[in-house]
């Protein structure tokens, strides 16, 4: 049976050589297929060069195949050729692994988004093969993931070095924007390659944020949609662009398959509330400022900030230390400015405070000394106490001379909620909690101790909570539970008396002390509030 063919003997040929390049590139049909979300006999047919005329889809697959072939893939191909691949840690070795195909990173593209499209045009079916493919091209398959990072293997396929890749495509630079961790080190900096493996590639909030607009434009002038770093900014409910409503899935993998695999398996948000939030100038400013921190090379660091909002924050009538509330609280400020629906996208537990009662998280920006919470609560404080984001960033960046160390606070003007926060957030360290209080080791010891919280060492030999958990949890005798933790009987005795203080007071702290206490404010997607 003879196929009716109408192509063009220029449009037949250009078919011809699609598959020619396909094969020549190692870039299956079901790949493809995929990419399009048709079926692999369209695919077929359209490189046979077997249809009737030369449709929109003939079209965007030819142009998504040339677009490898004549610019991303030879040149990939070549370099493998010359045996120049990249190298990473401590091989020196050559790449000797397989060919793979190295798109392009497009303009913002989230570096979770850009893995995804690596492993879908690899024919590969999951991360951990990614990972093993990218391995093994690098010449470093027996390297673990601590070793040779998923940033680093992607920084190399995209043809960056990790800094470049980390500020052009990861949220790291926003998430770590306002830190107390080596501030001083850039965002991507191989000074602390630990940074690449643990926190350059993590999500900022629940859900895969995209546009249904941007997925239009981006398969018409890129011939594939992707998803935006831009879009996934926490509290972002709007396309800036279009000024559209973002559409949001849940899957935990969302991000492995184009957005517009998601079209039809999406939420939107609901474009009254969305158009009500881009209204508000609080959340405006706090947005710019977001995107001022996504754009900086390095972070600015916590004891600087908190000095500048605390300046600030004062000259406004503020109440900037914890205690007894005489003033307006910079939690209460954030409320009423930002709303409590919109606040439990970003901090539920903010979102459900009642007023007048201070929050840590969110009011501990002004004075402790050691980050009170994520980025986010800073972000929102400068939102709220400078009329404008280029004023916000100005002043933090500006320098505020010296900040005197040797100041400490009284004692006595520790509130109770405030040390026992900061035990928590210490993990049970004396000298951590001091360290976040900017008080002395004394003042926090003996107030502790009355309040039957012990000192929870962690070092490299001795861990109180390994010999609590011995004892407490699975229930093994007390020289056994000492010796897990490696503390002597006296020491272990010791941290049993201090809880059995706080036992005989009738406080409830075993779960504080196991870590259970306080839970983690949980981001909430915008269909959940």
């Amino acid at each position: 049976m003879r196929y009716l063919c109408m192509l063009s003997p220029s449009q037949f040929t250009r078919a011809l050589r699609a598959k020619d390049a396909c094969g020549r590139l190692g870039l299956t049909q079901s790949t493809i297929a995929n990419e399009f979300q048709v079926t692999q006999s369209h695919i077929s047919r359209i490189l046979s060069g077997k249809v009737q005329h030369a449709n929109k889809l003939f079209e965007d697959v030819c142009l998504f195949i040339e677009r490898f072939s004549d610019t991303t893939l030879p040149s990939a191909v070549e370099a493998l050729s010359h045996q120049d691949s990249p190298v990473f840690g401590e091989c020196n070795e050559r790449s000797l692994g397989p060919t793979i195909i190295r798109p392009i990173s497009l303009p913002d593209e989230l570096d979770e988004g850009y893995a995804g499209y690596v492993m879908r045009l690899n024919g590969l079916s999951s991360m951990k093969e990614l990972d093993g493919r990218l391995r093994a091209w690098s010449g470093c398959a027996d390297k673990s993931g601590r070793e040779i990072s998923r940033v680093e293997l992607l920084s190399n396929v995209a043809g960056l070095t990790v800094r470049e890749f980390v500020l052009r495509h990861t949220t790291l630079p926003l998430r770590r924007g306002i830190t107390s961790y080596q501030p001083n080190l850039p965002h991507g900096s191989d000074q602390n390659k630990d940074m690449w493996w643990t926190v350059a590639m993590r999500a900022t909030r629940p859900g895969a944020f995209f546009c249904k607009k941007c997925i239009q434009e981006d398969l018409s002038f890129h011939g594939r949609s992707y998803w935006r770093r831009a879009h996934q900014v926490p509290g972002l409910l709007s396309c800036e662009k279009h000024a559209s409503p973002l559409s949001f899935c849940k899957d935990q993998e969302a991000f492995h398959q184009p957005p517009s695999h998601w079209v039809d398996q999406c939420e939107t948000v609901d474009e009254v509330w969305a158009e009500e939030v881009m209204g508000n100038e609080t959340v405006v400013r706090y947005l710019a400022i977001c995107d001022g921190l996504m754009t900086r090379g390095q972070p600015f660091a916590v004891d600087h900030v908190s000095l500048a909002l605390r300046t600030r924050a004062a000259s406004l009538g503020i109440q900037t230390y914890s205690g007894k509330v005489v003033a307006p609280l910079l939690s209460d400020k954030v409320i009423d400015c930002c709303g409590r629906r919109w606040l439990a996208l970003l901090m539920p537990t903010l979102a459900e405070k009642q007023e007048r009662v201070i929050l840590n998280r969110l009011d501990g920006v002004l004075y402790m000394s050691k980050a009170s919470s994520n980025v986010l609560a800073y972000v929102l404080a400068c939102a709220v106490i400078y009329p404008s984001a280029d004023e916000a960033l100005n002043a933090l960046a500006r320098p505020l001379g010296v900040i005197r160390k040797g100041t400490r606070r009284q004692q006595t003007r520790i509130a109770q909620n405030e040390l026992t926060s900061a035990y928590a957030a210490a993990k049970g360290s004396y000298v951590e909690t001091a360290k976040l209080l900017d008080v002395t080791f004394a003042a926090v010891a003996k107030r502790l101790s009355k309040m039957g919280l012990p000192n929870m060492v962690e070092a490299k030999k001795k861990n109180t909570r390994k010999a609590l958990s011995a004892y407490l949890e699975e229930g093994c005798p007390l020289d056994v539970s000492a010796e897990r933790g490696g503390l002597s009987l006296g020491e272990f005795g010791d941290v049993l008396r201090v809880i059995g203080v706080g036992a005989i007071k009738m406080l409830d702290w075993s779960e504080l002390l196991l870590g259970k206490s306080l839970k983690r404010s949980t981001p909430l997607t915008p269909d959940a509030v």
